[in-house]
């Protein structure tokens, strides 16, 4: 590869790398809140991406989802499930458990 071709392509995985990571911290920071609001504690204080796809919006524009779970527990010391959905830049779902949350 001659570097006209190999330079632009480094720096396309360096921006999808930096706005990937930009996009976990955004959902880290959320499920901390959402933890905190209801009195349950985030484990691992991480997030895990668990799909990454391209779907349309509602007004038919093509988005990047992304689908993020975490991992917390309750005064019964279970760990249960939370999942956040976005599509584009905007949060589409929050699920505790598969009890919808709203966000603020």
């Amino acid at each position: 590869m001659t570097e006209s071709v190999l330079i632009p392509c480094i720096l396309l995985v360096v921006v999808v790398w930096y706005f990937q990571m930009q996009a976990r911290e955004r959902t880290l920071l959320l499920a901390q809140r959402v933890c905190d609001d209801m009195a349950i504690q985030l484990l691992d204080d991480t997030v895990a991406i668990s799909y990454l796809g391209l779907r349309r919006n509602a007004s038919g524009q093509m988005c990047i989802q992304r689908v993020y779970t975490f991992e917390f527990t309750d005064q019964t010391q279970l760990r249960r499930q939370g999942t956040v959905i976005y599509l584009g830049g905007h949060l589409e779902t929050l699920l505790i458990e598969d009890s919808p949350v709203i966000p603020s």
